[in-house]
């Protein structure tokens, strides 16, 4: 859950300002919380408090503005009608904020119901479902200590990703995209193939593309593997708010 904010802050200077290279300052003045942290903020909070996803992520909303980017156009037309039905959104959006449900599910199937559930209110297309299923499988994996190849195994047998592809491939061929496929694999690879939280970072910013929702997908799976720096948790107390913090500790005792 950490890392998913820090990744989204870490990632957030760059994603419009893509970069192919791993040589950037971890935490600059441009550093800021966007849209991915206050979704996943929300998230958590339905999770931890039994609470629509659909009501928690629009109050949420509401009740943060993000400090930069901001939210997708379809999603803030659903953020802002609360009657709308799920848009069959095939993007990563879902896969972004759903770390909650791999830190509280008690099993694999409890962890996918959960995943479920907070997802499928935007993201019913089965890509953007199953990316986010994916996503909190891996999170739930790695904080039961199974290894990055026992990660890779897994993602790949239930969901047909390939994660087997070298970083520098994966690097080459990354492109800015906003769906599912391609950037969630990409992330999960910087993932299961980092030697650290902050080798993972850096392998995500440096794929030049979607680099604040990738990071955010990346970054809790990261911080299962390898747990995250003290400093890098001073930095992040001091950019996001109580508030949102408060909730997010509360899954680590929930």
């Amino acid at each position: 859950m950490y890392g998913a904010l820090l990744g989204d802050l870490i990632g957030s200077p760059w994603e419009f300002n893509r970069i192919k290279h791993d040589r950037f300052e971890m935490f600059s003045a441009q550093c800021a919380f966007t849209d991915d942290t206050i979704m996943t903020v929300a998230v958590a909070d339905s999770l931890l408090h039994n609470v629509d996803p659909a009501a928690s992520m629009r109050a949420w909303a509401q009740r943060v503005k993000p400090q930069r980017g901001g939210y997708g156009a379809i999603f803030w037309v659903w953020l802002n009608n609360p009657d709308d039905e799920p848009y069959g959104s095939a993007g990563n959006g879902g896969a972004m904020r759903v770390s909650a449900a791999g830190m509280l599910g008690s099993t694999l199937d409890d962890v996918l119901a959960k995943a479920t559930m907070v997802t499928a209110c935007t993201h019913d297309h089965h890509i953007g479902l199953n990316a986010a299923k994916a996503t909190a499988h891996a999170i739930w994996m790695a904080k039961n200590h199974a290894t990055q190849n026992q990660i890779r195994v897994a993602l790949e047998d239930a969901y047909g990703y390939d994660l087997s592809r070298p970083y520098e491939v994966v690097q080459r061929e990354c492109f800015h995209s906003e769906l599912a496929i391609p950037s969630v694999p990409e992330a999960i690879t910087c993932a299961l193939q980092s030697t650290s939280f902050e080798d993972c970072m850096r392998k995500v910013v440096a794929l030049g593309g979607d680099s604040d929702t990738q990071a955010a997908i990346a970054g809790p799976i990261a911080e299962m593997l390898w747990g995250i720096p003290e400093e890098y948790m001073f930095e992040l107390r001091a950019r996001i708010p109580a508030h949102m913090l408060n909730i997010i500790d509360a899954i680590y005792i929930a």
